[in-house]
């Protein structure tokens, strides 16, 4: 039986790879995004995450858009919010860098974990009966009431909208909640054991379909 060219072996070993990736802020947020990557390197993942050395930037490519792309290389995708919504992607419109990330890899159909502090969860909720209550009492636009509420933990309305938004996506909009840094990594963890068969089914699928194409390409060079 002749040995598979290197080019073969490389791709098989990919296809056994589960490629997660960790998105986020990054200022609030240091701490827990180490605590995270360290854990999803532990338990054997290929971890894909801006800090890490082998992330894969591309030249000529604003780091924005390198991010974006990078989302395109990940098979699950963990969002974890907290304070900050972030800056602009490419610093203009009305879309963070996070929210775009998080909506490329809604639109690929990866698989999402969206991670949210506690505390910026009870701020949306708290926000949200305000202005609906200022609404009724004063008779204010939902516009008008807003600009009468500041969020006491996210630093603006734009991280609480991101979250609505989440939230009524019709797809993997089941949040995980934590208070610190241990906790989420012990959710997460527990979340990725939960779809550990769904994986399995997806990647028994792809090693299929890759054993199909070197027969097609065999049978191709035959003829």
């Amino acid at each position: 039986m002749e040995s598979r060219t290197d080019e073969q072996q490389e791709r098989s070993h990919r296809l056994q790879e589960w490629r997660v990736g960790v998105i986020s802020t990054d200022y609030d947020l240091q701490d827990t995004r180490r605590a995270l990557i360290e854990d999803l390197i532990n338990l054997g993942f290929a971890t894909i995450a801006f800090e890490q050395s082998d992330f894969p930037v591309q030249p000529h490519l604003h780091s924005h858009e390198a991010c974006v792309r990078a989302v395109a290389t990940m098979d699950i995708v963990v969002l974890v919010l907290d304070r900050r919504y972030g800056g602009l992607y490419l610093g203009v419109g009305d879309s963070s860098l996070t929210e775009r990330e998080f909506w490329t890899a809604f639109y690929r159909k990866a698989v999402l974990i969206p991670c949210v502090s506690k505390k910026l969860y009870d701020d949306r909720h708290k926000g949200k009966t305000l202005v609906r209550t200022l609404r009724i009492q004063q008779g204010l636009s939902e516009e008008q009431a807003r600009d009468k509420v500041t969020p006491t933990h996210a630093e603006g309305w734009g991280l609480l909208d991101f979250l609505e938004r989440i939230q009524h996506a019709d797809r993997d909009q089941f949040m995980i909640f934590y208070e610190n840094a241990d906790q989420l990594v012990e959710r997460v963890r527990a979340r990725l054991a939960a779809i550990t068969p769904y994986f399995c089914r997806s990647l028994l699928g792809r090693q299929l379909d890759w054993v199909d194409s070197q027969r097609s390409t065999t049978g191709l060079f035959e003829s």
